[in-house]
């Protein structure tokens, strides 16, 4: 028998598989499931994992008819913002490519046609995670992030948090596309309570991961004023998962997610030590003069003159985008 050779291999077959957790959001999860569906590129199919036991989080998908929908079920509340549901939707997962879809945000229809045609693989065996521009919409405004795409060889690090204006980097879990293989064996930390996509970005970074961005808005996601396991956070937990993935994040973007991300949860009950710790650890590392100048800023400036300052920072960024 004449030995295969790539030029007469025949194509693998490029399939989609979609997956949702929900827990808590009947309606809003009916909204996801249909502009999954709803693909100029058809999704081979539409996993719903249900991370709790009340069937009635998923009664409106059931009143769906399309085959193409899955309905799993974790077995109980995971209490790990949704990896526990993730791992298991791409455990289940039988496409070329895994998608992920949070229950309350929305695809636009091209989303995975888009996606498809800036990879060089699309078959899947390219070891890549793709991810788009957003529109970022609150019940006050709406913005499209990130301002600009991960650059060649950027880290995903620097890309997220060494940055000149809100949203210049941003790579949203609703959004990304990886190869099923890369993320069944790159599962989502279950352990964590917070940071797991970022996480999961980071090992997947570690494992060989190349990161494309493509420029153009292909999703909804919804910014709600809520209390969420994400708002809620400890700032001291952030700090620790930090400590810990240092050499992962790297200097400059160590300190700079200190002097933002961890700042930010820490203000909303300040105190002195709170202030002094997350000053030491960034200037244990290599702050930038302008994460800096934010931070001090933050802290110091009233909260009303503070919240103008960055609109007028999403008002710069929104307009070099």
């Amino acid at each position: 028998m004449a030995e295969l050779t790539e030029r007469t291999r025949p194509a693998r077959r490029v399939t989609v598989s979609v997956v949702i957790p929900t827990v808590n959001r009947p309606l809003l999860v009916v909204r996801a499931v249909r502009s999954a569906l709803a693909q100029t590129v058809p999704p081979h199919e539409v996993i719903v994992v249900l991370d709790g036991t009340d069937d009635e989080d998923v009664s409106g998908v059931r009143g769906i008819a399309d085959p193409r929908i899955r309905l799993l079920s974790t077995g109980g509340g995971s209490h790990d913002a949704g990896a526990t549901a993730r791992n298991l939707g791409i455990q289940c997962a039988t496409g070329t490519w895994v998608a992920l879809l949070d229950d309350d945000d929305e695809w636009l229809p091209n989303k995975l046609e888009r996606q498809l045609a800036a990879v060089d693989r699309p078959s899947g065996d390219e070891n890549v995670v793709v991810s788009s521009m957003v529109e970022r919409r609150s019940s006050h405004q709406s913005t499209v992030w990130p301002v600009r795409p991960i650059g060649h060889g950027e880290r995903v690090a620097d890309y997220l948090f060494v940055r000149e204006v809100p949203g210049e980097g941003w790579l949203p879990t609703p959004t990304l596309m990886v190869p099923r293989w890369a993320a069944a064996t790159t599962p989502f930390d279950t352990g964590l309570k917070q940071h797991e996509d970022l996480d999961w970005l980071l090992r997947l970074e570690a494992q060989g991961a190349r990161f494309v961005v493509v420029p153009e808005t292909l999703a909804i996601v919804h910014v709600s004023s809520g209390v969420s396991l994400s708002n809620s956070a400890q700032w001291l937990d952030s700090l620790n998962w930090a400590r810990d993935r240092r050499a992962a994040l790297g200097e400059r973007a160590y300190s700079a997610f200190c002097l933002t991300e961890v700042s930010r949860l820490a203000r909303r009950q300040p105190s002195l030590k709170a202030f002094a710790t997350i000053t030491q650890e960034a200037l244990s590392a290599k702050p930038r003069l302008v994460d800096v100048a934010q931070f001090v800023v933050s802290w110091l400036v009233p909260g009303s003159l503070a919240g103008r300052i960055n609109r007028v920072r999403l008002a710069f960024a929104a307009r070099h985008s």
